[in-house]
This record gives structure tokens, C-alpha cells and sequence, in this order.
């Protein structure tokens, strides 16, 4: 990341745009001369031109097994090297920002549930209202058999949380 911040990671494609060209255009201009060399030996055999050819074909081998090949090559291996590098860092964001995009929604998610102890506390305290209030004792006992088969559905279901529509924490 230092290098990213830095613009270091952009550095090795920016020399690599300064040395390719001019090494290209060095190649090319040993090999035109190569083949000119070469044209006049065919053309005549003298040691002269044999000996032109010879240089121009040297100065290609140098070319291309000397400093400046290898120069350009370790500039391609560095910026490919970052370029995964930054790959895999830009990887290690995304998979951070769905982490966190995930507890960020699991925060949010988990305040409409409600715990097993907190879903049994209801109908006690529904219980509780219903013998403080004055009301018919059919109409009561009808409520009590009711919440008690609700409460008996819901211990069969599991032990799960209980998603409460509305339930927000500090709601009421």
C-alpha cells in the first residue's frame, strides 16, 4: 500500500515507456544495418563487407545479451510485480468491505430478533395484564388457554430466536 500512496506502482510502467522505445528503435536500426551489411557481402564478397556484416551482427548479440535488455527486463518483471501486488491488495479490499458490508447488515438484521428467554417473558407479562385486569372469568380463561398454546407451539419450534416485526431495541 506504502507504494501505492506514493505513486511508486505506476513508477516501473513509466520507465518501461521510456526504455522501450528507445530500445526498439536501437534494434531495429543494428538490424537494418545487418542487413545492409549483408546485402553487400552477398552483393561482394570482399573481406570488407564480410567483416561490416560480422560488426553489425555483433552489435546485435550485444544488443540483446547485454545491460540494456536486462535493464528492460528487470523493469518488466518489477512492474508485473506490482501489478499483482496491487491486484491482490485491491482483492484484500474487497473481501474487507464485504466483511464488513456483512456485520454492517447482521448489525441491522439482528435488531428485529428477539431471544427465546425475551419470547417467554411476553406471555408471562401478557399473563400477568390479564389477572390485573377485571374482566369475565370465561373471557380469561379463554385468553390463558390461548397464550398457553402459543407458548407450547413456540417451545416445540426450537430454541431459535423469534423475528419480531418492529422489535427495535430501545423502540418500546
Amino acid at each position: 500500500m506504502e507504494k501505492i500512496d506514493k505513486g511508486e506502482s505506476d513508477q516501473a510502467w513509466r520507465d518501461l515507456h521510456r526504455m522501450l522505445p528507445a530500445f526498439t528503435s536501437l534494434a531495429r536500426k543494428l538490424w537494418k544495418d545487418f542487413e545492409r551489411a549483408l546485402a553487400r557481402a552477398k552483393a561482394e564478397h570482399t573481406p570488407e563487407n564480410v567483416h561490416k556484416m560480422d560488426d553489425a551482427l555483433f552489435t546485435i548479440g550485444d544488443l540483446l545479451t547485454g545491460p540494456d535488455l536486462d535493464n528492460l527486463m528487470k523493469v518488466i518483471e518489477k512492474g508485473y510485480n506490482q501489478t499483482l501486488a496491487n491486484k491482490e491488495y485491491g482483492n484484500h479490499v474487497v473481501q474487507a468491505q464485504k466483511l464488513v458490508d456483512s456485520q454492517r447488515k447482521w448489525e441491522l438484521d439482528k435488531r428485529y430478533f428477539i431471544s427465546a428467554t425475551e419470547a417467554m417473558a411476553l406471555p408471562l407479562r401478557l399473563y400477568q395484564l390479564i389477572e390485573e385486569i377485571a374482566m369475565d372469568k370465561d373471557v380469561r380463561n379463554a385468553l390463558v388457554a390461548g397464550m398457553e398454546m402459543e407458548v407450547l407451539r413456540f417451545q416445540r419450534a426450537s430454541d431459535r430466536p423469534m423475528l419480531v416485526e418492529g422489535n427495535h431495541k430501545g423502540s418500546g
